[in-house]
């Protein structure tokens, strides 16, 4: 999957070190879903997640002919997830409500919220 040209991932560095990561799939609407977005642990809640979604949005919009960015989110995502989304100007297109399972590994999101 990492060598699909559908696929485009960046890292992101914080005096060398690596703090995130984002990942998008090309859709051919053509539209951007950004699959992946986070911070490691190491960065979490110092106030890099805003500037890098914002920079991770720019690079989405970046690509020619896209007319739409988009992502999902979970009530399992980091409480500041949503309005970090928000901020940057993501909106609700869809809301799911599923009922609460105990989360394993395999187990897909609950409570998704599609963004864009």
């Amino acid at each position: 999957m990492l060598s699909s040209p559908a696929l485009r991932s960046w890292i992101a560095r914080i005096d060398g070190d690596v703090a995130g990561l984002v990942q998008f799939v090309l859709h051919p609407e053509p539209e951007i879903e950004i699959s992946t977005f986070g911070l490691v642990p190491e960065f979490v809640g110092r106030g890099f997640g805003g500037h890098f979604l914002t920079l991770g949005t720019r690079l989405a919009w970046d690509v020619v002919g896209i007319h739409r960015v988009w992502l999902h989110t979970s009530s399992l995502d980091h409480p500041h997830a949503l309005p970090n989304y928000r901020h940057r100007g993501f909106r609700p297109f869809r809301v799911e409500h599923r009922p609460r399972e105990i989360p394993t590994e395999d187990s897909p999101s609950h409570g998704a919220t599609d963004l864009s």
